[in-house]
This record gives C-alpha cells, structure tokens and sequence, in this order.
C-alpha cells in the first residue's frame, strides 16, 4: 500500500478550482516508481479506479492527474 499525497499545491488552486484535483490540473507531473514496482498495475482504494503506470526501458511513473482525478489524496495497492 502506497499513500501519495501533493505538496506545494497553492498554484494549482484559484477561485474556480478550490483544491489541487482534476487531470488538467496536473498537466504531466508525475510519481516515479521504484524498479520493483514495475509492471504491476494498481487501484486505488478511494475511488477503486485501476491505474497502470507508463512504462520504458528505465523508468516506470504514474501519472499525478490520474491519481488525484476525483481527491487531493490516493491511497493504491497492486491491484
């Protein structure tokens, strides 16, 4: 299980979007993964989506936008 919380989030906030969610808020921020994780995929225990990293020949990440689509906050287990 893996909790991923943002930091610094105040520029992603303003009056019409009063907390850092929604995929175009993130643009291509992303979480790297340690090799060890590489290849699975994941869901998130919040809102059950299934999230499966991008993969290349040397690293592996998630997308922010993807797990803070709906809440600030994700909590996900290989799914």
């Amino acid at each position: 299980m893996v909790a991923v919380a943002p930091r610094f989030t105040a520029s992603l906030v303003d009056q019409q979007h009063p907390f850092p969610i929604g995929r175009d808020r993130w643009k291509t921020a992303r979480i790297l993964l340690p090799p060890e994780l590489t290849g699975r995929t994941f869901r998130d225990l919040l809102t059950g989506a299934e999230i499966t990293p991008v993969v290349t020949d040397s690293q592996a990440w998630m997308f922010a936008g993807q797990l803070f689509a709906t809440l600030p906050v994700a909590i996900i287990t290989v799914g």
